[in-house]
């Protein structure tokens, strides 16, 4: 399974597998033994082939939310129509080039970093359709269930901070929705 999700990487960047194994200091040999025994790379090396990518490892192991890559890969619109119907996931959760009669325009990388900034699992169902989870970060900032000032503070801080180290569009896609978010119905405003 890795090298398969590897070599789709390589293609849609347009880049030998090779020249990523020599880009990111390892041999042009690792890679044959990754294709020709169905190995996955060490730890390091994968990082390395995570960063490289901008894909979070999990991706490339088919673990965490990507257990069902396949089904989500060969049915994007049903995958984003399913993502579309998910309690509390806001239009502004969803990528801004999203048209869900042209899903599979989205790039590769695009769609991974989408899946793991907004959801905590993916499954399939018998009818071929999709459960998810939304992350739950995500869903307390969207649904601003407490104000600021009562005490939230550093759990704001530690958001921001995970919030600055996503990609720009990451962030632009969490701003928009926390602008569109309803103002505070939990709490009084005396």
């Amino acid at each position: 399974m890795f090298f398969d999700i590897f070599e789709a990487l390589c293609k849609e960047s347009k880049v030998a597998p090779s020249r990523v194994a020599l880009d990111i200091g390892l041999n042009k040999s690792t890679v044959s033994m990754w294709k020709k025994h169905g190995l996955s790379p060490n730890t390091e090396a994968l990082q390395k082939i995570a960063d490289y990518f901008q894909v979070p490892p999990a991706f490339l192991l088919g673990t965490g939310p990507f257990r069902h890559w396949e089904a989500i890969n060969n049915n994007r619109a049903g995958f984003f129509r399913a993502v579309s119907q998910v309690p509390g996931i806001s239009r502004e959760l969803l990528p801004d080039t999203l048209d869900v009669a042209d899903a599979d325009a989205i790039s590769l990388a695009e769609l991974v970093r989408y899946i793991d900034t907004v959801l905590e699992s993916v499954a399939t169902t018998e009818d071929g359709g999709f459960t998810m989870v939304v992350k739950p970060m995500l869903l307390e900032a969207q649904t601003h269930k407490a104000p600021p000032d009562s005490g939230n503070s550093a759990k704001i801080d530690r958001i921001m901070q995970l919030l600055q180290q996503q990609p720009e569009a990451v962030q632009t896609m969490v701003l928009k929705m926390l602008e569109a978010a309803p103002p505070n119905s939990g709490g009084s405003d005396q």
